[in-house]
Parts: C-alpha cells; structure tokens; sequence
C-alpha cells in the first residue's frame, strides 16, 4: 500500500516538472504559479521521507521481534549480545527521526523564502 502511494506520489511530481518547463517561456504572472507548484512538490517529497520513515521503523520492530524470539531460544550467554543490538537499532531509529525533523525544517525554510519572493513580485506587478 504505501509503495503505491510513493509511486502515485512521483507521477504527480513529473506531471507538475512538465507544466513548470511551459511555464518557464511564459509571463511573468505565471512565476507565481510556478513557485506555488514547487511548494506542493516539496510537500510531497516531505510525504515520501515520511512514509520511507515508517517503513524503517516497521522493519526494525519486526528485526526486534525475531532477536527476542531468538534470544528466548537461545542460552543465558547470548542475551546480552542481543540486548546489544537492539539499544543500536533504537539508536539508528533516533537518528532516522532527527533527520526526518531537520527535512521538515528545511521545507519550512524553503516555504518561507518562497512566500516572500510571491510578495515581491505582487509588489512589481502593483508598480506597473
């Protein structure tokens, strides 16, 4: 299900590429356009780290999962190497999300810069 949405996702970023390339030979009334298209596409990549992040989070609960079952099997001596690796997958997961965090500031940073370029140009289109 989510390996569709991701799909349908970049098809609909193509979709908008194309539309910005027309664009791009057209006037200047449409560079306002083209840069509210752009936020949606980044908002959509932002959907897509999302999603690749609940992947990974699902495959490392499985990965636990199947040590814990292991290590039940298994002796005494074998929990500890176990106990291990299960603090480094929740360490992986931690970084995984202060990525995420720092993408989604990014994107917000990206936002605002575009909003005040729409500003300008508002500005301009007054003057003429």
């Amino acid at each position: 299900m989510q390996q569709d949405v991701c799909c349908h996702l970049q098809q609909q970023q193509q979709q908008q590429q194309q539309q910005q390339q027309q664009q791009q030979h057209a006037t200047p009334n449409l560079q306002q356009q083209q840069q509210q298209q752009q936020q949606q596409q980044q908002q959509q990549q932002q959907q897509q780290q999302q999603q690749h992040q609940k992947q990974q989070q699902q495959q490392q609960e499985r990965q636990q999962k199947q040590q814990q079952e292991q290590h039940q099997r298994k002796h005494q001596e074998h929990k500890q190497k176990v106990e291990k690796q299960q603090q480094q997958q929740q360490q992986q997961q931690q970084q995984q999300q202060q990525q995420q965090q720092e993408q989604q500031q990014h994107q917000q940073q990206q936002q605002g810069q575009q909003q005040q370029q729409q500003h300008r140009q508002q500005q301009q289109q007054q003057k003429e």
